[in-house]
């Protein structure tokens, strides 16, 4: 028994000793994708891919995933952040992403066949220091919103006053709105012109406060099906293109350097806190996961809609021009 243990552990080494880091990366993204249990969302899925085209398989990409180990990782560290100048968080993100691969080789039976001993240390990834998180003041999107024009001025009061990702403002049809515009309900997000169903941990109610339900009743009229925000033929708006053809411009003309969807959320996450807001309803809210000790998980604070109803009237952040929707 011993000797045909040894001679299949050969064997299976002989099968898959030539399997290259190309060939492994195209199976793992392929099972990413299909999966049953949290197949990964389409703009990761893109993302992990661009960084595999760009990055990863122009180095590694004809090399035999049973001869990269700790050693190859450094030259590859070295490669990207001392020769190729990337930043240190985009480093980790490559070598992290190169891991996965090399790691989910499988044999016929699905049994892992690669544990890789990593010796972080010699590795040597760069730390992480000083990332920027830009976020945005009330005044700042004050005048966001006073210089945005038609929806794009309730598309981002909505971001303010939720904390909403922007896919899933972009993702949200009529029938999830409450009648009275007091709730917003996160069941669906939108990618790429796509509709598809939220991060994990991100179906949710959010209530709005009442000067915000009130100009949302106005934006949303007598409609009563399609999406709140969409192109002239109904179809979901892109992210990218608001970003690039609204809100960079908008910035641009009050002054303040380019920033993303996330300094709205930021902003919210700020500013509930800072009204004594309950981290639990927070979380909840901003679509992140909960605590992971016992007590979080004993705890329903999140459910108590009175108290979310309460808490989302506490010094909410208020446009104090017109929308003129």
């Amino acid at each position: 028994m011993e000797q045909s243990g040894v001679n299949d552990v050969a064997k299976l080494t002989e099968i898959h000793h030539g399997t290259t880091f190309r060939d492994q990366a195209m199976k793992f993204m392929a099972h990413s994708i299909t999966r049953n249990k949290k197949p990964v969302k389409p703009a990761t899925a893109a993302s992990w891919q661009n960084c595999l085209d760009t990055r990863l398989l122009p180095i590694l990409g004809d090399m035999k995933i049973f001869a990269i180990d700790s050693e190859t990782l450094q030259l590859l560290v070295a490669e990207l952040y001392k020769k190729q100048g990337q930043t240190a968080k985009s480093v980790n993100t490559y070598v992290a992403l190169a891991k996965q691969v090399i790691t989910s080789a499988t044999d016929e039976r699905g049994n892992l066949i690669i544990r890789a001993p990593w010796n972080h240390k010699h590795i040597d990834l760069p730390p992480i220091e000083n990332q920027r998180a830009p976020d945005f003041s009330a005044e700042t999107i004050s005048s966001i919103v006073e210089h945005a024009e038609g929806p794009h001025k309730v598309f981002f009061a909505l971001l303010a006053t939720t904390g909403m990702r922007a896919g899933e403002l972009l993702g949200l049809e009529l029938q999830h709105v409450s009648s009275d515009c007091k709730t917003i309900y996160v069941r669906q997000s939108s990618w790429q012109g796509q509709l598809q169903s939220p991060k994990s941990k991100a179906v949710r109610d959010i209530e709005l406060c009442d000067e915000m339900a009130e100009v949302l009743r106005a934006y949303v009229a007598t409609r009563n099906r399609g999406l709140l925000f969409s192109t002239r033929s109904g179809r979901p708006i892109s992210q990218s293109n608001l970003l690039r053809r609204v809100l960079h411009p908008i910035l641009k003309q009050v002054g303040i350097e380019p920033a993303g969807y996330h300094a709205f959320r930021r902003f919210r996450a700020t500013l509930l806190r800072e009204s004594s807001g309950l981290e639990e309803i927070i979380k909840f809210w901003l679509g992140h996961s909960g605590g992971s000790d016992v007590t979080d998980r004993y705890s329903k604070l999140a459910e108590r809609v009175a108290l979310r109803v309460k808490k989302a009237g506490d010094r909410p952040w208020i446009y104090n021009g017109t929308y003129g929707t």
